[in-house]
């Protein structure tokens, strides 16, 4: 059986939650989220298990702990995808000043195609949405710590 867990915020003298929703067991990662909304920063959430990363993001808004939506053409987190009939795999990253990206991989080595998430529609009180914007084609050389854009 799947333990509950619950994601709680105390500040103040205040304690807000939300539910977790069931899965492998949760990691808060050690950066917030950055919003941009005025709301403050959000937690970032990971749950992997497998083959999947699946990851979630929670901010605090109108007293309670609120979970954001994302869309985009692959989840946050991490996993294989189909694309072109081809299964390709993708990886998500939170960099230390709280900006989250998304990548899949392309037949060329060292190429990939970059999505970077970026908040939309919210405030003080209510949680915006995450939406991936197509960064294009990103060589990215993992062993030297380079990246930089391509031609398509």
């Amino acid at each position: 059986e799947e333990a509950s867990d619950d994601l709680v915020h105390a500040t103040q003298g205040t304690v807000r939650s939300s539910r977790v929703p069931a899965g492998w067991g949760p990691q808060l990662f050690r950066f917030p989220v950055r919003l941009g909304d005025g709301g403050g920063p959000a937690v970032l959430l990971s749950q992997e298990g497998g083959d999947s990363d699946t990851w979630r993001v929670f901010a605090d808004r109108d007293g309670r702990v609120q979970p954001i939506t994302a869309h985009g053409p692959l989840p946050l987190g991490g996993g294989f995808t189909k694309s072109g009939g081809v299964e390709a795999a993708y990886l998500s990253w939170l960099t230390p000043d709280g900006r989250l990206y998304t990548r899949v991989g392309t037949d060329v080595p060292g190429r990939f195609r970059v999505w970077a998430w970026q908040p939309t529609a919210g405030d003080a009180t209510t949680a915006p949405s995450l939406v991936a914007h197509d960064l294009g084609p990103v060589r990215i050389d993992e062993l030297l710590g380079t990246y930089g854009t391509c031609a398509r």
